[in-house]
């Protein structure tokens, strides 16, 4: 996203927050069975402690990096037990990584999500009486579960919408959207709202918000940390595990619902001479960079992995091989045209692509050695091509690698 665009983007989410806050002071009532003088500093302090235990950057919910929070159910908690004016305390003082202008975007972005929900919680409840008191709890219970999904759906609308900016995409192709995405946000917001109906029972009860909230993200925390060991730490893209297990996961669905599935793998031009020439030093920026490139250029539902060395590639669910070819054309131009910075100053480098798209009933091997032997063709090409993988068996596909080794 340009600057210009980042910056209309930051006054646009700044307007749409200032429309659900008046939102929230329509229909969310001030008064509270605690003083929310006490809950906001609890929850402040609990949210600070549990982005403290997490990464610099928070958690991922997912390989993609699409959605980084690891203190929603803080934030959910705010939004049951807080008046509006301390939610959008909540919203500013909450921590985030982002640098200056992200950062503002992402706190309206909070606040926007956190009004939302607490309008809808609040517009549902009877509060004429004890929340949690007879009959009255099953209304409660239900609003905390229409709360959370108006709560997904915004979030997941503002961070679709961003994705779709950056990187082009459909907003609804974003990952945030499918069922499981969600489910893992309900299950998290989930937390937040026995903490606060805990606090509703008795105000005393204020005090176990902030370990069971915190007992929640340290759980995340672990499985962020296990997940690890599914990327590449030079350049955060999928290791040849990560891209194995997506790779089987996407193939099973493509098989239940007889969708196209597309690779392509990319692998960089004579690397060796710029280790040879510059050093390893500007060998390793060159792969970061073209790993960078990948990902900005990859939809959200695509995997994208460094497979060793030089070679990356990009499993691309629902994609035939005409736009797979695009896919490859589009990486292959924007590496040829970038100036990559380097411990020795800016290098142009080159990348060469083999295209394949599963065909009938083929196996993910097979697709993956005829996307290879395309490789190796736009290699013997010339380099700095694009090469689609056609129909073959294998032993010609033998000899063609044969030679071209």
């Amino acid at each position: 996203m340009s600057s210009r665009h980042e910056h209309h983007f930051l006054i646009g989410s700044l307007f749409v927050a200032a429309g659900s806050a008046v939102l929230a002071m329509t229909y969310v009532p001030t008064h509270r069975a605690v003083a929310w003088w006490a809950a906001l500093p609890i929850i402040l302090v609990g949210a600070n402690i549990s982005a403290r235990r997490t990464t610099p950057a928070g958690i991922r919910r997912d390989s993609r990096d699409v959605i980084l929070s690891p203190i929603g159910q803080f934030l959910f908690a705010a939004e049951l037990l807080l008046p509006p004016v301390a939610l959008l305390a909540v919203a500013v003082f909450a921590p985030t990584s982002r640098v200056f202008a992200d950062s503002w975007l992402h706190r309206s972005q909070r606040a926007t999500t956190m009004f939302a929900g607490s309008a809808a919680f609040w517009f549902i409840v009877d509060d004429s009486r004890g929340l949690t008191q007879d009959s009255n709890a099953y209304r409660t219970v239900s609003a905390c579960v229409v709360a959370m999904i108006v709560h997904t759906l915004v979030e997941a609308a503002l961070v679709s919408a961003r994705v779709a900016l950056t990187n082009g995409d459909r907003a609804t192709s974003s990952i945030v959207w499918t069922p499981y995405a969600a489910l893992r946000d309900i299950w998290e917001l989930s937390i937040g709202a026995v903490a606060a109906l805990l606090t509703f029972e008795h105000p005393v009860l204020v005090i176990v918000v902030v370990p069971l909230c915190c007992l929640a993200s340290e759980h995340i925390r672990l499985e962020s940390r296990s997940r690890l060991a599914l990327t590449d730490s030079r350049t955060g893209l999928l290791n040849p595990r990560g891209f194995e297990e997506v790779a089987d996961h996407e193939w099973q669905r493509a098989e239940r619902g007889m969708h196209r599935i597309s690779l392509v793998l990319v692998d960089l031009d004579l690397l060796r001479e710029v280790n040879n020439v510059h050093g390893h030093r500007a060998g390793d920026a060159v792969i970061a960079a073209v790993g960078r490139i990948l990902m900005s250029s990859s939809r959200s539902t695509d995997a994208v992995a460094r497979l060793g060395g030089e070679e990356f590639a990009l499993l691309l669910p629902d994609t035939d091989l005409e736009t797979a070819t695009m896919v490859g054309e589009r990486l292959r131009e924007t590496v040829a045209n970038t100036r990559i910075p380097t411990p020795v100053g800016p290098l142009g480098v080159t990348v060469s692509c083999g295209v394949a798209t599963r065909v009938g009933s083929e196996t993910m091997d097979a697709l993956f050695d005829r996307a290879d032997t395309a490789l190796y063709d736009a290699k013997n090409g010339g380099r700095n091509r694009v090469s689609v993988a056609s129909r073959e068996n294998d032993d010609t596909r033998v000899a063609r690698r044969s030679n071209a080794a």
